[in-house]
């Protein structure tokens, strides 16, 4: 990368297909095992394959990546920060004043077929935006008003683009955003205090907007990434050296509670001046990160690296109480879900069934009273989702449970 900084990344979902045709096959070869396409560094949307009888697929297509000659947009300056909401309406942000030589000031909503939506007007450069499991969205900047109201530099929309009046918080330049699972937010940037609260850098609101008192890190400069693991730790990049009281050079991580991790100490490093921009963590547990560096840890590299964790990603899946309830646990490093969704087709008739929202206990996600038929094949999916870009998380198993009513494969990539 030849000395160019890198300030932000995505993971970009794959669309699928699934071919069940081989299914007649597959029951009178119940041996028979199919390929499994290679792990890519995606995280894709995963695949519980529940066997009532038997079942198997394989994957056919996958997308192509070439622009979308239907979808353009023209912003007349620069895009900082994008997300997208559950209807796929994408949201950006930046330093632009009209998107399609329409007015929108810093801030837009675009329909998919690439329409323009509602979206309040910014008197500020917006740095950050993140999407809420209940689809409001979170901007972050250097701002004094959203919409000719008040804010200062962090502000709520309603999922229809509208102002949240019920969120309310006052810090100073926000350029970095991320959703606890529990709705609480945490917000990074150059402020020193947060709603009056001394706040150096780094601090977590509740999800009304007021401070959470019980966390304050503090960090010795500017903050520009986060991302939170399934344990609830929580990932740090910034051009930072000491965070929380301790040495820590641009990378760090917290426990909850905002204590530094001690075993976790890469040390990103650069001649002149080093900076982490961006953070994600890949469904294995290990850590991409990206800015301006030369040296992580005693190893050369240039911008960009990828970093092992230790404790790695681990997940169960069950079926308990006589089948009408599926658990799925995650700890470990893998990175942390905001929404978790099941659905059920029927392999016969191809009908579709929504399971319906998983709820959060503890480690693990979990749906209740199903009722699923026995007698038929039954194929599961799992929509997980974490982060802005509403990626579908992918667990990489492949693992058989036995259960009362016969043979359970889950099989992903």
């Amino acid at each position: 990368m030849n000395g160019q900084k890198i300030e932000s990344m995505r993971i970009q979902p794959q669309e699928q297909q699934y071919d069940i045709s081989n299914i007649a096959d597959q029951a009178n070869n119940p041996n028979r095992s199919f390929p499994m396409p290679k792990k890519s560094i995606y995280l894709t949307q995963c695949l519980l394959v529940i066997l009532l009888l038997l079942s198997s697929g394989k994957i056919l297509a996958q997308s192509s990546g070439n622009p979308e000659d239907g979808f353009q947009l023209f912003p007349d300056n620069e895009v900082f920060a994008v997300a997208v909401q559950q209807d796929g309406t994408v949201v950006i942000g930046g330093q632009f004043n009209t998107v399609n030589a329409f007015a929108r000031q810093r801030l837009a909503r675009i329909h998919t077929d690439g329409s323009l939506s509602t979206s309040p007007g910014v008197n500020g450069e917006v740095l950050g935006i993140e999407v809420q499991p209940d689809d409001k969205i979170l901007v972050g900047g250097d701002f004094s008003l959203v919409g000719g109201v008040a804010r200062d530099s962090i502000a709520r929309l309603n999922a229809d683009g509208s102002l949240d009046t019920s969120f309310s918080a006052s810090a100073g330049n926000v350029s970095a955003l991320a959703v606890q699972v529990d709705g609480r937010i945490l917000i990074g940037g150059v402020f020193t205090s947060v709603n009056g609260d001394l706040r150096d850098r780094i601090a977590r609101l509740n999800s009304d907007g007021t401070t959470d008192m019980l966390f304050n890190p503090g960090a010795n400069a500017q903050v520009f990434a986060f991302a939170v693991q399934a344990d609830g730790r929580i990932l740090v990049g910034g051009s930072f050296s000491n965070i929380g009281g301790e040495t820590r050079n641009s990378l760090a991580r917290l426990d909850a509670d905002g204590t530094v991790d001690a075993g976790f100490d890469p040390d990103i490093t650069d001649a002149a001046s080093a900076s982490i921009r961006s953070v994600l963590i890949q469904e294995d547990g290990k850590i991409l990160a990206g800015g301006r560096f030369d040296t992580a840890g005693t190893e050369s590299r240039d911008n960009f690296v990828r970093l092992t964790a230790g404790n790695n990603a681990q997940q169960s899946l069950q079926f308990i109480n006589n089948e009408r309830t599926i658990r799925w646990q995650r700890t470990g490093t893998g990175p942390e879900l905001l929404e978790v969704r099941f659905i059920a087709q029927y392999l016969d008739d191809l009908s579709i069934v929504d399971l319906g929202a998983a709820t959060r206990q503890g480690n693990a996600w979990v749906v209740n009273n199903l009722n699923l038929t026995r007698e038929r094949l039954l194929f599961i999916q799992v929509q997980a989702f974490y982060g802005s870009s509403k990626s579908k998380l992918n667990t990489c198993q492949r693992k058989t449970i036995q259960s009362a009513a016969g043979r359970i494969f889950l099989f992903c990539h």
